[in-house]
């Protein structure tokens, strides 16, 4: 379930319905391949603002969030209010916040490990853009840019939590060995809707970067 930390991000996604309706800004990517829950994607390169810290999935999760939400409520340079609706338009500055919330392992000790979280600037601060978001005012806050990748995702419904990521996780390596392709680094998982969306209605990810063999690269690009 989720924990009572994530209350002010779904509070400003209230737009969102019990079945699942949402308005929030999402980051774009070209789809190259669909079977069923599974996609491969292609994203250009994209800013995010994100932290790390250690613990259990659930510690770790909560004291990341909390830092990355004073960030976009002001604890930044330009002293900004940034929205995770779209649109919201306030005194200072209006940003929209971009859809999903990823979370990543990033080491693993028995039991406990640390976590990296981010949230994903809206198009206002992409591209040519990037530059002009503002820095945190917290150290451990970091602004940077994801490089242009090709992405493996499961899609699924229900609650997310750790023990979800891990079972999906599992099938999404299947799927990823049966095409043919080497997943990079560790997984990513994603939630896109409060905790009041009926979990059968619930949006979640886990998705891997991917390294495509070179002439399966070509043949897509082709297409």
């Amino acid at each position: 379930m989720y924990p009572l930390f994530f209350l002010p991000f779904f509070i400003v996604l209230s737009s969102c319905s019990v079945v699942g309706v949402r308005t929030t800004q999402e980051l774009d990517y070209q789809v190259i391949k669909v079977y069923g829950e599974y996609e491969l994607r292609k994203y250009n390169d994209y800013k995010v603002v994100q932290t790390t810290a250690g613990g259990s999935y659930e510690q770790a999760s909560s004291k990341n969030f909390r830092k990355l939400f004073k960030y976009i409520t002001g604890n930044n340079q330009s002293e900004a209010d940034i929205s995770m609706t779209a649109p919201v338009k306030l005194q200072s500055v209006t940003i929209d916040m971009t859809a999903p919330v990823q979370i990543q392992s990033v080491e693993d000790r028995g039991g406990e490990g640390r976590y990296s979280m981010q949230f994903v600037l809206p198009s206002e601060y992409q591209g040519e853009n990037a530059k002009k978001a503002p820095l945190a005012l917290d150290p451990s806050v970091t602004l940077s840019v994801v490089p242009a990748s090709r992405v493996a995702v499961k899609r699924f419904s229900g609650i997310l939590s750790e023990k979800a990521v891990a079972s999906q996780e599992n099938l999404l390596r299947d799927w990823i060995r049966q095409e043919g392709l080497t997943p990079l680094g560790r997984v990513s998982s994603a939630g896109f809707d409060p905790p009041w969306t009926i979990p059968f209605f619930r949006r979640n990810e886990v998705m891997f970067r991917v390294e495509i063999d070179s002439r399966e690269g070509e043949k897509q690009g082709e297409e």
